[in-house]
């Protein structure tokens, strides 16, 4: 990604603690995740029908979400692109 390429944002929907830090961490100068920024919808306000957390969710193009988190919501994803689970990668 170059410099006057647009920034990604990522909307996070996970209960993994330090998942967040570990993405930070990883989103160093030269890395693939340097210009991404990183929205977190709680998966406890999406639960309790949130109107913020709703919004959020409707307007993300990447997710990355623990399945069952994400799942009930789907329908709700008009700008969906890419969805990652966090229960993939490495083990």
């Amino acid at each position: 990604m170059t410099a006057a390429a647009a920034a990604a944002t990522v909307t996070v929907v996970s209960r993994i603690g330090g998942l967040l830090d570990e993405l930070k961490a990883h989103a160093v100068p030269g890395s693939s995740l340097a210009n991404v920024a990183f929205n977190v919808v709680p998966p406890e306000a999406l639960a309790v029908g949130d109107p913020t957390a709703i919004a959020d969710l409707a307007a993300a193009a990447i997710v990355l979400a623990d399945p069952p988190a994400i799942a009930p919501f789907l329908d709700r994803c008009p700008a969906l692109r890419w969805l990652h689970s966090t229960y993939a990668g490495r083990c």
